[in-house]
């Protein structure tokens, strides 16, 4: 059985969210960690990592990051080390579901790249995987005029690819004035917005698709303003997203009700939340397993009709998705 661990680094102290497409209708699309997009990794006991980049830039009070693991040899504890300073009294557990937060504490006295390493421990040993970040508050100088947003990491129409780099530096001299970023006209809540909070520095994960995102400037007592740049962020074009008009559910991405497929079947699905594990059973009879919201594997099958269902179980319970194949 492969297993597909998302792990969530959230650099900051605030509750875990994150993003997803703007073709989800839900209002808490773009504040839940199980929507992002982020390719496993492609050999066993490896990472990847998604966001930020490595050898990026960002300031730790108001970053998540993503990274994915590939290991069989489940279960799994770990690590973190940032600058050979260890971070964690004692190991910790990745858990029975496939995403998890953790706090990065860069330190803020360093000048120049950190050196971040996780080391990941299963039953037959360890392996680690290291990255390089510099921590700094924004890339925007602040604007000259009061009532002002330099939002100067992205143009409008720009093709950029996810992580999509977010950085903007408010001018404002009403009392404890804050900040809000919004994608597609939705809150994205993932970060250390709010009060007091006039210089930003991080990475979205998203979609692939076109996407508006929009800095928000609220003043103490005053009306808000704003500034927003469109911008098409490219990627595989097989990605699997899940379905938010029923929660909970299975979206099955690769294959229709009724359609005629030959063998092997490709089946992807996304279950769009919290999974312990996601299984595939053809006429009632269990057929894969995977500790992972999303599959996409290959299925075997004889020619004939067939009954598959996607079925994951996760926090909501037990929830599933079923469909008939044709196979000649």
């Amino acid at each position: 059985m492969k297993a597909h661990w998302l792990l969530v680094l959230a650099f900051c102290v605030l509750a875990l969210s994150l993003v997803a497409s703007a073709q989800f209708p839900a209002p808490d699309t773009y504040n839940n960690p199980w929507y992002v997009w982020c390719g496993p990794a492609v050999a066993n006991r490896s990472v990847t990592l998604c966001g930020p980049p490595d050898g990026s830039s960002f300031n730790p009070n108001s970053e998540i990051g993503v990274m994915r693991v590939t290991d069989t040899h489940w279960p799994i504890t770990y690590t973190l080390t940032i600058n050979g300073r260890e971070i964690y009294p004692e190991p910790q557990h990745l858990g029975t579901l496939d995403m998890m937060d953790t706090i990065l504490p860069l330190d803020p006295s360093v000048s120049g790249p950190q050196q971040i390493t996780f080391k990941f421990n299963d039953a037959v040993g360890s392996f680690y995987k290291t990255f390089y970040a510099t921590y700094e508050e924004t890339p925007c100088s602040t604007p000259t005029t009061d009532h002002a947003i330099n939002f100067c990491t992205l143009t409008e129409g720009q093709t950029v690819m996810s992580p999509v780099h977010v950085g903007y530096a408010i001018n404002e001299s009403g009392s404890s004035p804050y900040s809000l970023i919004y994608v597609d006209g939705v809150r994205y809540e993932l970060f250390n917005t709010g009060l007091n909070i006039t210089k930003a520095n991080q990475w979205l994960m998203l979609y692939p698709g076109k996407h508006r995102i929009t800095v928000q400037a609220h003043p103490q007592g005053g009306a808000f303003y704003s500034q927003s740049v469109n911008v098409n962020v490219s990627g595989p074009t097989n990605v699997c997203k899940p379905d938010r008009t029923v929660d909970p559910s299975v979206t099955i991405c690769s294959l229709k009700d009724g359609q005629t497929v030959s063998s092997p079947v490709h089946v992807q699905a996304n279950a769009g939340q919290p999974v312990y594990f996601t299984q595939i059973y053809i006429d009632g009879a269990l057929n894969f397993t995977d500790r992972s919201k999303d599959i996409d594997t290959n299925v075997a099958l004889t020619p004939g009709r067939h009954r598959l269902t996607v079925q994951a179980n996760g926090t909501q319970g037990i929830f599933k998705t079923t469909i008939y194949v044709n196979v000649q």
